[in-house]
């Protein structure tokens, strides 16, 4: 069950062993961010922990000290990384999820190289995704900016990220330097030239200083807030586009107007992902998360519990879609009705783009294999949502009309005890790749051609979506 997503695996088998199992459980969590697992089957629950394990073979008496972490690379490496680097009239960043607590690193060395910079979704908080500079996540649920960002580069800093997409990376032979505490992890997405094994904020500061007081190029920005201007209009004008009954682009739009500083996003799998990929300007200061590894469904409303429990003082935003709320979320809000008022800051507002349709799949099946949606196994059934969270005491209002979406967060942010919106919302959204393909176009079209059952809806929405994501706007 544990063995596919834990980095330590143990079982406690005698309780001479709690102690040694324990610390290396905890120092291998830590040493290597990763999931540690330790059983305790029935029989040794109840019994007595030997922490002073004997002096005999066999028993280990280990410590609790923590271990040092890697730190700043040797200054060769460092230097060599700045000889890569200098010159470049088209530098890119890629900001992954090793970069928090390098906020201020990130931001220092991206203004010294007059970088365009591109986030991961596990990083979106890291840089403020407002800056002009900043032009969003990167990969299928990505930016059109992000795209022509590294397509047109002429260095690559990669900075705590082994973002998979390699179709998303520059074209070979760009120079490149990445830099990443776990030096297993260099260099395996993209032919980088110098790969410096160290904790992002010292390296990314001792890179700066070598860097020196170069004035940095102007041009390069000043295209990169060109195309992002143009992209964020395009975006606001589809997120603003007549759905049936409600765009579910309008909603996450309607919530990004009004995103507390300390506001906490935990996010679910599925369309709601791409949105708010594109619709919420997270910044420093925000927490953000979602499944980004394993793109498992299930986890939007666990991760908001997680986050109100580790920081009972802010807001929490779960968003999820109706699928997401049928796996374990309408269990999940009895763990909210439970443990709310411990909270200092009740406000947990917990969002459901109900389409009655596992929409991220269904669009899957058209775009990549040209075959319609497949009724059998997508179509999901109609639950109020709101009414549930009101029969367990808490908030819920249904949305169903897009006056009403500005409305339900205000409520939400106003209210006295968690809530939940219940917005019905179009399946026929489409989810425009910031890079659409003519295979995806040609497979979309056949799908609709072979009797899709919302082929209406995929024409009703996917022209004007595709004009307002593709199409230049002026900014």
């Amino acid at each position: 069950l544990y063995k596919d997503v834990a980095g330590f695996l143990a079982q406690i088998d005698e309780p001479s062993q709690v102690r040694h199992l324990v610390d290396r459980a905890c120092r291998t969590a830590l040493a290597h961010r990763t999931v540690a697992v330790l059983v305790v089957p029935n029989d040794i629950q109840d019994v007595k922990a030997i922490l002073d394990p004997p002096h005999t073979h066999g028993h280990y008496a280990t410590s609790n000290a923590p271990s040092s972490r890697p730190t700043v690379p040797p200054d060769a490496d460092l230097r060599a990384a700045a000889e890569a680097l200098r010159g470049g009239e088209k530098v890119a960043m890629l900001v992954g999820q090793g970069a928090y607590g390098a906020e201020a690193e990130v931001a220092a060395i991206a203004h010294r190289l007059g970088a365009g910079v591109t986030t991961a979704l596990l990083a979106m908080p890291v840089v403020d995704q407002r800056e002009a500079w900043v032009t969003g996540s990167i990969g299928l649920l990505g930016t059109t900016p992000s795209w022509h960002l590294m397509q047109n580069c002429d260095r690559l800093l990669i900075v705590g990220s082994t973002m998979p997409y390699g179709e998303f990376y520059p074209p070979q032979g760009i120079p490149a330097v990445q830099i990443d505490i776990d030096g297993a992890q260099l260099g395996l997405r993209y032919p980088t030239q110098v790969n410096l094994t160290g904790d992002a904020a010292p390296t990314l500061r001792a890179l700066t200083t070598l860097l020196g007081n170069e004035v940095a190029p102007t041009a390069w920005r000043a295209e990169i807030a060109k195309h992002t201007a143009s992209w964020k209009v395009g975006q606001r004008k589809a997120a603003h586009q007549p759905a049936d009954p409600v765009n579910p682009q309008l909603v996450l739009a309607e919530l990004d107007d009004r995103l507390p500083d300390d506001a906490m996003v935990a996010v679910d799998c599925g369309t709601v992902t791409a949105w708010f990929a594109r619709h919420l300007h997270v910044r420093p200061g925000m927490l953000a998360s979602l499944s980004g590894t394993l793109l498992s469904m299930g986890g939007g409303v666990p991760y908001g519990i997680a986050a109100k429990f580790a920081h009972p003082g802010r807001p929490v935003f779960a968003l999820l879609g109706d699928g997401a709320m049928q796996m374990n979320g309408v269990n999940e809000l009895i763990t909210v009705a439970k443990y709310w008022r411990e909270w200092a800051d009740p406000r947990f507002a917990l969002l459901v783009l109900n389409n009655r349709d596992l929409a991220f799949v269904s669009w899957e099946q058209r775009s990549s294999e040209g075959t319609p949606k497949f009724d059998d196994s997508q179509l999901l059934p109609d639950v109020d949502y709101a009414a549930w969270a009101r029969s367990l005491g808490l908030g819920g209002v249904r949305v169903d009309d897009p006056a009403q979406v500005g409305q339900a967060w205000d409520a939400a942010l106003a209210a006295d005890r968690p809530m939940v919106i219940d917005a019905v919302v179009d399946p026929a959204e489409l989810m425009i790749p910031p890079h659409f393909t003519l295979e995806q176009a040609r497979n979309t079209a056949e799908s609709i051609v072979r009797g899709d059952t919302d082929w209406r809806g995929s024409l009703r929405r996917g022209l004007p979506a595709a004009a307002a994501t593709l199409l230049p706007h002026r900014g």
